[in-house]
């Protein structure tokens, strides 16, 4: 049998079927008739190969971290539009972009970018940056984050007003696409570079309380902002300055130390300690400090009686006016001491009405709401008969008061 290549094709290449794929062709010849086949019997060293099968269609999507203040907007109006954008880019309304021509310089990476990185890896872009003149570690570069995210551990450490934080109406989704609760928006100068090369952008962080072994999260809003580029397996970012193209680089050992305490079970009442170095900040970078303080109260146990209590009634008009004694007093003491409380039961405040000129700092709190938006109903609860009762006749006690009052809208 003599296998031989066919000769070229005689249709021109501009009329043939290019959605086929070609496959060399050979003739096989048996005595005066000649046999077109497309795979020969005998293939070995002549260095053709089989394509392969097409992928299968997904069955289906697993997405990312979605929701935050650049993913389209909170209402369903604005997500549509957000969408239609892309596909109607001839309608779609052109927003400003900064074209500076020191942000539109080349990004490249090198063999020599991978000098202090242990190959091979799968570790994640953990790194720092500069906050309020000091240096925070356990930063995480996430590509798939949609929103900057702070956690309330590290906020906590920063030692600011909750008040500072801005009214926020809407969750963020994670990985289980289940809603996660913000408690506010945190907006702040970042300090990314290091030098005379570096940028300093303006960071809308949503602030979320759950437990992380990060303490931030930059997401695609600033790597955006920033014209960041990111590698992941030279496990570094470079980004554009004025002085040139400036790199920040991840940290292995404490990316996988993260990774340990995130897949450890962590012990019950221990939080993770956020990491924050104090260093000096140069005068040009113009980062205002801060000082880190804790003003939280500590717990304090309330002591429990040494002894058995009773209860004794000390207003024969209102049955509810009841103290507690100790058991263990001799019956001369015991009538002295109830007497000496019946005498002064109105020093006790038995009631709201009972307590007037407390300050408002003391009952009041205050809550993280946007007064320029329009007030949200609450859904109507339903309760039993007896509990409506007591919850009325409680509500009656402090408008009475004049603690509460009703506000129409």
């Amino acid at each position: 049998m003599d296998l031989r290549r066919l000769g070229p094709m005689r249709t021109a290449a501009a009329t043939r079927d290019h959605t086929r794929v070609e496959q060399p062709r050979f003739v096989r010849e048996q005595g005066p008739q000649h046999q077109a086949i497309r795979n020969p019997p005998n293939r070995q060293g002549m260095g053709y190969q089989q394509a392969p099968p097409p992928l299968p269609p997904p069955t289906r999507v697993i997405h990312m971290i979605t929701g935050g203040l650049e993913a389209g907007g909170l209402s369903s109006k604005q997500r549509k539009l957000y969408v239609r954008e892309v596909k109607h880019q001839n309608r779609a309304q052109k927003r400003k972009f900064d074209n500076a021509e020191w942000k539109n310089q080349p990004i490249t990476f090198t063999s020599a970018d991978l000098e202090t990185i242990v190959t091979p890896h799968n570790d994640p872009l953990v790194t720092s940056f500069t906050i309020n003149n000091c240096e925070v570690q356990r930063v995480l570069i996430d590509t798939g984050s949609a929103p900057d995210i702070m956690y309330f551990h590290f906020f906590e450490s920063l030692g600011l007003d909750p008040a500072l934080l801005q009214w926020y109406d809407g969750p963020i989704y994670g990985f289980n696409n289940q809603p996660v609760p913000v408690e506010g928006v945190l907006t702040m100068n970042v300090a990314f570079g290091s030098g005379r090369s570096y940028v300093t952008p303006s960071v809308r962080f949503l602030v979320v309380k759950m437990a992380s072994s990060f303490n931030v999260v930059i997401g695609r809003p600033t790597l955006t902002e920033i014209r960041a580029v990111v590698s992941q397996s030279h496990l570094c970012m470079k980004f554009p300055t004025l002085t040139g193209i400036a790199m920040l680089r991840g940290n292995q050992e404490v990316a996988r130390h993260c990774y340990i305490t995130s897949v450890t079970q962590p012990q019950k009442g221990k939080a993770q300690t956020p990491e924050i170095n104090h260093k000096q900040i140069p005068d040009d970078r113009h980062v205002m400090g801060v000082e880190i303080v804790d003003n939280r109260p500590e717990d304090e146990t309330r002591a429990a009686p040494v002894e058995d209590v009773e209860e004794v009634q000390i207003d024969d008009r209102d049955p509810s006016r009841k103290m507690q004694i100790g058991t263990k007093l001799n019956p001369k003491e015991r009538a002295e001491l109830i007497a000496f409380l019946r005498a002064n039961k109105d020093v006790f405040a038995w009631t709201s009405a009972d307590m007037p000129g407390i300050p408002t700092s003391v009952f009041q709190h205050k809550l993280s709401t946007n007064p320029l938006k329009k007030p949200v109903a609450q859904k109507r609860r339903l309760f039993g008969g007896e509990r409506l009762t007591v919850i009325k006749e409680e509500v009656e006690k402090l408008l009475q008061a004049g603690f509460v009052r009703r506000v129409d809208y």
